[in-house]
């Protein structure tokens, strides 16, 4: 996540394979495995993504990660 964040596009793939089953499972067990789980997680990472540059390196990247799915999931 802090290459993502620093910009190295090639981080995507690694980050998106290790974030992304983390993130489905966390959305299915908060949403109780409703079909709006998914969507929940897909617009997390969005989010995750886009807003890269904002994460703080001297911070943990999974907190923050899940701290936007679980905002996702409350706003569904």
């Amino acid at each position: 996540m802090i290459r993502l964040a620093d910009g190295d596009r090639a981080a995507f793939d690694p980050a998106f394979q290790a974030l992304w089953p983390i993130v489905s499972r966390f959305a299915a067990r908060a949403l109780t495995g409703s079909a709006d789980a998914e969507d929940a997680a897909q617009t997390a990472l969005l989010k995750v993504f886009v807003n890269a540059a904002q994460l703080d390196p001297d911070r943990d990247a999974l907190t923050w990660v899940l701290g936007i799915t679980a905002y996702e999931c409350k706003t569904v």
